[in-house]
């Protein structure tokens, strides 16, 4: 039940608040060989929603099981071990290269060296290293996930290996590569079915944002607008006003704001720059009216946020 903190008799200190009904249900019935896998499954839904403190307690748990019934060398506790280190990347990045490192072992050892499985955790130690600046690591660990990858069928998690190789190149200067990972990330999403991959904004706009740098304004442009988020708008914004085209610059602004305000709400505090910066081109743009207009609006929200 939504809300409630419940107790499972059967599970030591197994806590599930706030779950889904039929994930709650689901391990209160399973076996103890089961439940680690739906934790870990519960896991990552939790995860997704943005809850990753919970989604941490579930993988702990979802191990500590393991653990305790010595089966720590299975598929069940590789998939738990990418999960948990895929959470501790960010705030404790030695501990998240171990369970990364134990998980890539044993899933090489009972998938083979070839498994889409064993790709997605090379990937994720490559983060992990990405983010502890250890670029010459984390690209080794990528170009393996890469070359695993392109011997089955392209899919998501293809794209991102190769979103990831262009953050890295980019990172380490070699802006011709990372554009060119950049679109090569996405058009493998976009030569799958379903929906646009959530990955396709931000890659077309960090390579929006390179080829700009390069000084590829008419691709820059066309990526930007093609990306379509707020973030990418806010950049074509910018770019056109370096290039003194106001009226464009003004209308990406506009977007932008229009995204952003539906995404916060209206009296967000956070609107109050971007407002700023959509008052400063409308005026360059000679209207006027229209920039005393979001001026205000923005002072507005600064009045209210300080009320608060």
């Amino acid at each position: 039940m939504r809300g409630t903190i419940r107790l499972l008799f059967f599970v030591p200190s197994m806590v599930l608040w706030g779950a889904d009904p039929a994930y709650e249900h689901a391990i209160a019935v399973s076996s103890d060989a089961d439940r680690p896998g739906l934790l870990c499954k519960f896991a990552l839904v939790v995860r997704d929603s943005g809850d990753l403190l919970r989604a941490e307690q579930l993988t702990n748990q979802a191990l500590d099981q393991l653990k305790r019934d010595g089966d720590m060398e299975t598929a069940n506790a590789a998939a738990c071990l990418t999960l948990s280190g895929a959470l501790a990347m960010r705030a404790r990045p030695e501990q998240a290269q171990q369970d990364l490192e134990k998980a890539l072992a044993i899933r090489e050892r009972l998938l083979g060296p070839q498994s889409l499985q064993l790709a997605d955790t090379l990937n994720t130690l490559g983060m992990v290293h990405r983010l502890q600046e250890r670029y010459v690591d984390a690209e080794r660990y990528y170009r393996r996930a890469l070359a695993i990858q392109r011997a089955h069928p392209p899919t998501p998690e293809l794209g991102i290996t190769l979103n990831n190789l262009g953050q890295l190149a980019a990172a380490r200067g070699r802006s011709k590569e990372a554009l060119e990972l950049f679109h090569q990330a996405v058009e493998t999403w976009e030569g799958l079915p379903g929906p646009p991959n959530p990955g396709m904004a931000t890659a077309l706009n960090q390579a929006g944002v390179l080829a700009y740098k390069n000084k590829q304004y008419a691709e820059a442009t066309a990526l930007l607008e093609k990306a379509g988020s707020a973030e990418a708008l806010l950049n074509l914004g910018a770019a056109h006003l370096k290039e003194k085209r106001f009226h464009e610059s003004a209308q990406a602004y506009q977007r932008a704001v229009e995204l952003l305000t539906k995404q916060w709400g209206p009296g967000d505090a956070r609107l109050a720059t971007p407002l700023d910066h959509l008052a400063f081109v409308l005026r360059k743009d000679e209207q006027y009216a229209d920039a005393a207009e979001v001026e205000l609006q923005a002072t507005r929200i600064r009045v209210a946020t300080a009320l608060r």
